[in-house]
């Protein structure tokens, strides 16, 4: 199952940051004292981020190193992408992704926006009877060429072969790995 859920808080700063009121709210020339990240605050994505990666760590997923935004954990077989404040959740089980949407939720403000259809410019499609996912950036890459005026150009073969088999790694072959716990 592949669901995504918006899960990004306001987490406590770990410095102080001041900032303006808006025009409605100016007191003279006082400012305010965050108490917590607010959005359009650079630092938010990395407070947030900083959390995520701990709570993971402390559930026993392990961060991947070819790609530190996936985590996996080896015991369950779900993996976890992350993407600023978007999380992806794959598992074969269902009862799986809700134990941990459950357990995640007790820290995370989040919300389950359902079954993933299009996500970072790539749409994604789901065949239970098939058992087969399949993901396509034709929308994308359309938007691309077109900005570029360059739908007519003469299309070439992507670097992977078509219709190419992929296999999944045993609890082993993860571990040999040695996938980042830091």
């Amino acid at each position: 199952m592949l669901y995504r859920l918006s899960a990004f808080l306001a987490s406590k700063l770990e410095e102080k940051i001041y900032m303006e009121f808006p025009d409605e709210f100016k007191n003279g020339d006082k400012v305010g004292l965050l108490g917590k990240s607010i959005y359009g605050l650079k630092q938010l994505a990395r407070y947030f981020n900083r959390r995520f990666h701990h709570r993971l760590l402390r559930l026993s997923f392990v961060q991947m190193i070819t790609d530190p935004c996936v985590y996996i954990n080896v015991d369950t077989g779900i993996v976890i992408a992350s993407w600023v404040d978007d999380i992806l959740l794959f598992s074969a089980s269902i009862d799986t992704i809700n134990t941990v949407k459950k357990v995640l939720a007790e820290k995370f403000s989040m919300k389950d926006v359902g079954e993933l259809a299009y996500f970072l410019g790539i749409q994604v499609s789901c065949n239970r009877a098939n058992k087969t996912i399949t993901i396509r950036q034709d929308r994308y890459v359309n938007t691309i060429l077109e900005k570029f005026q360059m739908l007519d150009v003469k299309p070439v073969s992507i670097p992977i072969p078509h219709g190419i088999k992929l296999v999944k790694l045993d609890k082993q072959a993860w571990q040999r790995a040695e996938p980042s716990r830091a």
